[in-house]
């Protein structure tokens, strides 16, 4: 207990005014991303960590920012505590490795070369955004080119340079921002700074506003998504199980009428494994055919290799007859919400084992 005071309450009076003021550019940062549209927060909410981060040794850049990542990772993902508070936790201590690795990388250059420093950040924290996307720990939801995603404007440019592209020009904002206001540089530097900043923003809002219709245009398709508003506490109890289907099945019926040609529920709207609980599976069908309408329905599956069962969440698609067209298993699990990472290689991080020993890790009984 001792060292998690000294990291959230260090001795130092320094160090605490430094944590505090990194908590407050974190927060800033959480505010950023969905589900509130203040995604403006992003192209300035790196520029006073770096330029603190800027001025410590390698080995104190990285504690700091550890520190700023931990805090905005916990104000930002919030949300996994609501299926898993000890795995949000496992998340974040692990998530925040990430930037304060680079954050350290960058110290070091920019005490070398100042403008090495700089020229690098934009390339080492894209390198972090995709390398983190490559492993069983990946965890793309705190990319930086996520909180642009109230500004349908601004992020047409993705279809150009991608996410990690439009995670690069976030950056290379800031650092631009950063320099303009800094006293310490030249008139000049300042200046251009500001130009290349506006320059920026300029081309990605404009590219936008010449490739996005100024009206949405009318597709040949009509689809009706649904959202039944279930606690999720409630949503996994057996005993409230027939409830939940009673009300999608209430809303398909509702659209159906409206013609159209897609039903589309949300993720594990159905808290079932339709591939082997035939009892489930046939309501399901049941209320395709009723409709009339092709369903995509969030459910839970299973498939078993080798003797072992690997559940997936997964989407089922009920044709109008009621028959199974085809079945799709999300790609990015959450870590340590939605699966164990390595558990493949290491078994005594298998689900079983974990909810055998280890009780304390259960929270709302999602039947995975």
């Amino acid at each position: 207990m001792s060292n998690i005071r000294q990291f959230l309450w260090p001795g130092e009076k320094s160090i605490r005014l430094r944590r505090l003021e990194l908590t407050f550019w974190a927060f800033l940062l959480a505010l950023a991303y969905l589900p509130l549209p203040l995604g403006f927060l992003a192209w300035f909410a790196l520029l006073r960590p770096l330029q603190i981060i800027s001025r410590l040794t390698p080995g104190e850049a990285f504690r700091a920012g550890y520190f700023y990542s931990f805090m905005a990772n916990l104000f930002h993902l919030y949300w996994v505590a609501v299926v898993t508070p000890p795995g949000m936790v496992a998340a974040i201590f692990l998530l925040s490795l990430y930037p304060a690795i680079i954050l350290s990388v960058f110290a070091r250059l920019y005490h070398w070369r100042k403008w090495i420093g700089l020229l690098s950040l934009p390339f080492l924290w894209v390198g972090m955004e995709y390398f983190r996307s490559l492993t069983e720990i990946s965890f793309p939801w705190t990319d930086l080119a996520y909180s642009q995603g109230y500004y349908l404007t601004l992020i047409q440019i993705v279809s150009v340079i991608g996410s990690y592209g439009l995670s690069f020009s976030l950056v290379l904002i800031n650092i631009f921002l950063w320099q303009m206001l800094s006293k310490s540089n030249r008139l000049e530097t300042r200046v251009s700074s500001m130009l290349a900043t506006l320059g920026i923003g300029a081309f990605l809002f404009l590219y936008g506003w010449v490739v996005l219709p100024p009206y949405p245009e009318k597709g040949d398709i009509k689809i009706a998504m649904l959202q039944g508003n279930v606690d999720l506490a409630t949503k996994w109890k057996r005993e409230t199980r027939p409830r939940n289907f009673e009300l999608y099945d209430s809303l398909s019926q509702s659209v159906a009428d409206d013609s159209v040609d897609l039903i589309i529920w949300p993720e594990t709207a159905a808290p079932c494994y339709p591939r082997v609980e035939r009892h489930y599976r046939e309501r399901l069908a049941m209320t395709a055919k009723n409709s009339g309408t092709t369903h995509l329905i969030g459910a839970l599956d299973v498939i078993y290799e080798n003797k072992r069962e690997k559940a997936y969440n997964a989407a089922f698609q009920f044709a109008a007859d009621g028959s199974i067209d085809t079945v799709y298993h999300k790609v990015k699990l959450v870590p340590f919400s939605e699966h164990v990472p390595y558990q493949d290689y290491l078994p005594f991080l298998t689900r079983d084992f974990l909810s055998r020993y280890l009780d304390a890790i259960r929270t709302h009984q999602i039947q995975w």
